[in-house]
């Protein structure tokens, strides 16, 4: 009937109107009163026999065709009144549709038939883009949806391939809003949801998961009752990772993603941050950093002794820079999805110059110099920035490595497009489209070698956006003038001085607080890089953050901390520096071996996890133990103590008594009769044959596999 009375260009319209969202179109929503203040008055005779309801209705539905109207298609507001009389008498949908629908909820993901030959038609896209232009998001997803309709189609059941193309087209164009920037503010889920969902059932801090074919190995690391804090044992068990991937055939490349801790989950004193971590207030961390606050807790709980302390902790920072040199070996590409802070004092596990480095809104990294077990910078990371930039239009500013090196940590802060423009970063995607990018690199990870590093580099280049101007630009004349051409520490000095304004005046107030020696040795440290190559870069790194621990201004700082710890204020201000210590103390060799044989090492342990790791089945978000576990639905807090062994919501923790009729936390229905209520539909399952409440398919077989997952 709808067939015969309407074109099928009108049917077109209507529908996208039907389907358009309304509700997350901010341009039609700021703009509502103003359109219905506008709009002339109804002069419908059947509507003065309307209700008050019906009348805002009709009201509503009149701004709604206007703006429709005005910005997508213009059509007959009657005629759409009469299409919609018409098409709800109920039609069964066509047998094409329905089997367009059954190709949607189909089961890609464990076809393993589908997966094996995914590789070849991704280099077959690879090879495309090399002999032309790149593809963008868009051309992406429309190859990888022919790819699915054209196996099904030759594999489950045929179709109109061109057909369901367009069907799929028509759809995804009703739904699109009228804003052009959208993207930029619509949908803002955050990366959280993107994370890999894994339950962390033997307690360890590295889980992966594989390719169920070839392609990438996913590594992520999650510890949310220390803040991700890295321990000897954490490294040895991320590397041995990593190693894993290295060595596995099927593993192209891998992707290194923390679970970000959030703050309301681990302590994190964010009124100083003398302990050298990462600190933040109410935000994500991807780690607090290593564990050398943590160690000297331990040491301070257990032995007295000095040398115990000091090998204790070069015990943590040996573990991190074998860690690191590791990496530099690996001949696989590995990318870093970052969508938080970074520590300073572990930053080569998210920047090192060989990964591809992902990051977004979220991400920052906090440079400069502040007192803690390790306050040398990382040499190695600012060394390879300007050869790294020098062919690029964006080569740095003389001194730039200095000036991050020695500033206060206030003024360089480095958030994503600091980043970037330091070369530290290589992708930047927007927090709400991670998730999407991050599945992405996963399919095409599976392009075969040598074009797997080509491949990632495509697909994430298309989700690559600006992320706006950096900050250290603001600066770069007076950057050139002072850290650029000072040869020496002193007439850097005086350079600030005779600069004179808010900035200087800054970063001289802030030296005053510090021990000259060291001020110095980092100065000398970062001048010296530019002479040598990487590897002793890293080793000239690790040197200075040693002897540093062996000087009489670490000792002095070491205990003004721990008055902190026991209840009085910290006051670097009152510290007595060693303006007497040597500068060429901090570059001369060690034995390593002596020094472990001299001391016992203690080792820091992070608390245990809880063993499970319940995820919420309609969320997504963890319920991470020695957290009061809060219900997504409800708000409600969990109870933490039940009785009879009642179970417990793995949420919201309530408990249901055998007398008591289950509650489902999302609908609110109740179990009736002792019988298995769907949460979604609330239908009893009567018989033995499973039905899905989404999808309407039943389970055919005995196993009891979703249809939709698996």
């Amino acid at each position: 009937m709808v067939d015969q009375q309407f074109t099928p260009s009108q049917r077109q319209v209507f529908d996208s109107f039907n389907e358009y969202p309304w509700a997350s179109d901010g341009v039609f929503q700021a703009g509502l009163d103003n359109i219905l203040q506008g709009l002339p008055k109804d002069t419908d005779v059947g509507s003065s026999s309307l209700t008050k309801t019906e009348l805002e209705n009709r009201q509503l539905l009149r701004a709604k065709h206007f703006f429709f109207t005005r910005f997508r298609q213009p059509f007959d507001l009657n005629e759409y009144l009469k299409y919609e009389k018409i098409k709800s008498v109920p039609v069964e949908e066509s047998l094409a549709i329905k089997a367009y629908r059954r190709l949607e909820v189909y089961n890609f993901e464990n076809d393993t038939k589908f997966l094996s030959g995914l590789p070849s038609v991704i280099h077959g896209w690879v090879k495309k883009q090399q002999n032309g232009n790149n593809w963008d998001k868009a051309k992406m997803d429309e190859e990888y949806l022919k790819a699915k309709a054209f196996y099904y189609s030759a594999c489950v059941e045929s179709i109109d391939i061109v057909d369901y193309l367009a069907w799929t087209k028509d759809r995804k164009e009703a739904s699109q809003p009228a804003c052009p920037f959208a993207h930029m503010w619509q949908n803002k889920k955050g990366s959280e949801d993107a994370t890999e969902n894994r339950s962390n059932n033997d307690n360890t801090f590295v889980f992966t998961e594989e390719s169920k074919v070839t392609g990438a190995t996913t590594i992520s690391f999650s510890g949310p009752k220390s803040g991700n804090v890295l321990t000897i044992d954490r490294l040895k068990e991320l590397n041995n990772e990593l190693v894993k991937a290295e060595n596995n055939n099927r593993a192209t490349s891998s992707i290194l993603r923390p679970i970000a801790a959030f703050t309301s989950t681990f302590t994190i004193n964010s009124a100083n941050i003398s302990n050298g971590q990462t600190t933040i207030k109410d935000g994500k961390s991807a780690s607090v950093g290593l564990a050398f606050a943590e160690t000297a807790e331990k040491v301070e709980s257990s032995d007295k002794m000095q040398d115990t302390l000091l090998a204790s902790l070069d015990a943590v920072s040996n573990a991190y820079y074998n860690f690191i040199l590791f990496t530099f070996q690996q001949q696989k590409t590995t990318v870093t999805v970052f969508d938080a802070a970074i520590p300073s004092n572990a930053s080569y596990i998210a920047l090192w110059h060989g990964f591809v480095r992902v990051i977004n809104e979220n991400t920052f990294l906090d440079m400069g110099l502040q007192l803690s077990y390790a306050p040398v910078p990382p040499l190695l990371l600012l060394s390879l920035c300007r050869p790294r930039l020098a062919n690029t239009k964006q080569s740095l500013p003389p001194g730039t490595e200095m000036y991050l090196a020695l500033a206060p940590p206030e003024l360089v802060r480095l958030r994503a497009p600091e980043l970037l423009r330091m070369g530290l970063a290589d992708i930047f995607v927007p927090d709400a489209r991670l998730s999407e990018a991050v599945d992405g690199v996963k399919r095409m990870s599976m392009c075969p070698k040598p074009d797997t590093a080509t491949a990632l580099q495509l697909v994430l280049a298309a989700y690559h956006s600006y992320p706006g101007p950096d900050r250290l630009g603001v600066w770069e004349t007076e950057i050139k003038e002072t850290f650029g051409n000072a040869k020496t520490l002193e007439e850097l000095k005086n350079k600030l001085k005779k600069l004179d304004n808010k900035w200087s005046k800054k970063i001289l107030d802030h030296w005053k607080l510090l021990p000259p020696t060291l001020i110095e040795a980092i100065f000398k440290g970062v001048k010296a890089c530019s002479e040598m190559d990487p590897a002793k870069v890293l080793d000239l790194e690790r040197r200075l953050n040693h002897q540093w621990r062996r000087t009489k201004d670490f000792e002095q700082w070491y205990q003004t901390k721990n008055k902190k710890a026991e209840g009085e204020k910290e006051d670097v201000t009152a510290i007595e520096w060693d303006n007497e210590g040597s500068v060429d103390f901090y570059f001369t060799e060690y034995d390593e071996e002596d020094e472990k044989a001299e001391a016992n090492v203690v080792i820091y342990e992070a608390p245990k996890e809880d063993e499970v790791v319940a995820i919420c089945p309609i969320t997504g978000q963890r319920s991470d133990g020695g957290v009061e576990a809060v219900c997504p639905i409800t708000g409600h807090t969990s109870i933490m103590s039940t009785t009879n062994g009642a179970d417990k919501c793995p949420i919201t923790g309530q408990s249901m008594s055998n007398k008591e009729k289950a509650v489902c936390p999302v609908t609110g229905q109740k179990e009736e009769n002792g019988s298995s209520g769907c949460p979604v539909n609330g239908k009893n399952i009567l018989n033995p044959a499973a039905v899905c409440p989404v999808s309407g398919q039943k389970e055919e077989t005995k196993t009891s596999d979703c249809p939709m997952t698996g």
